[in-house]
């Protein structure tokens, strides 16, 4: 039987794009990581309003068609539509939050239909991620939401696969209850706050090192500050981290 594969995306955060960026992203390519996720901190630092962020910097470097566009999207369905219809066909993933309910992810499907149905067989097969629940949030998810992050996952996981989206954000920590609810290999798992014994927490509540993540299925892991900011160098930093998925990376 073969063991499932689980693959490393890296975060990719930074206000500047300079010698020391343009290197870090570079060493990692290099040790094998095809997929960079870049946020809302990179999408909204540029120099001088006609310059071109950081984030398109990255994604041109890198190649969009291995580009995750973490924007997390959450607003009224007609806008959201618009919103993905414009990035689908872009990049490689768009992440919008899941707690924008039904009606929007139904706008957000709506218009990834439409944008792949006029792209046809050219642009890049784009997929969509529902951010569940931050790892950030712990005992604050069920003052926020009402529920502990176990029950809040699972239900924003349901909306997205009722609704047609590809894929979803959450914890490690959800990932069994997902394979027991029945969710595995319906949507795929994108798994933030993912730290290896060696690395800081930093300001994720909820998190798992890599190979625990890995044994429970998780699709895509990803890491950021550990590799960019931890102890070792990036390329070492990222071949321990290949080590220790061992057969599930």
């Amino acid at each position: 039987m073969t063991k499932h594969r689980t693959e490393v995306v890296f975060a990719f955060d930074r206000s500047v794009y300079g010698r020391q960026e343009r290197a870090l992203l570079k060493a990692v390519r290099g040790s094998g990581i095809e997929i960079l996720k870049v946020g809302l901190e990179a999408m909204t630092a540029r120099a001088g309003w006609r310059r071109k962020s950081v984030a398109d910097r990255a994604a041109a470097a890198w190649g969009p068609e291995r580009i995750l566009w973490d924007q997390k999207i959450h607003d009224i369905p007609e806008t959201v539509q618009r919103a993905v219809y414009n990035l689908t066909g872009t990049v490689w993933g768009v992440t919008l939050h899941a707690s924008g309910g039904t009606a929007m992810l139904q706008a957000a499907v709506t218009g990834w239909r439409k944008k792949l149905h006029d792209i046809g067989a050219e642009g890049i097969r784009t997929t969509l991620f529902g951010v569940t629940v931050l790892t950030s949030l712990s005992g604050e998810c069920e003052s926020i939401f009402g529920s502990e992050p176990a029950a809040k996952v699972l239900q924003f996981v349901r909306f997205c696969a009722n609704e047609g989206i590809g894929g979803v954000v959450c914890s490690g920590q959800e990932l069994q209850s997902l394979s027991n609810s029945g969710f595995s290999g319906v949507v795929k798992t994108l798994v933030p706050g993912i730290r290896p014994a060696w690395a800081t927490v930093n300001d994720q509540a909820r998190t798992m090192t890599p190979r625990d993540a890995a044994r429970l299925g998780a699709d895509y892991i990803v890491v950021g500050r550990p590799i960019s900011d931890g102890p070792y160098a990036p390329s070492e930093a990222v071949r321990r981290i290949r080590e220790e998925l061992g057969a599930y990376g």
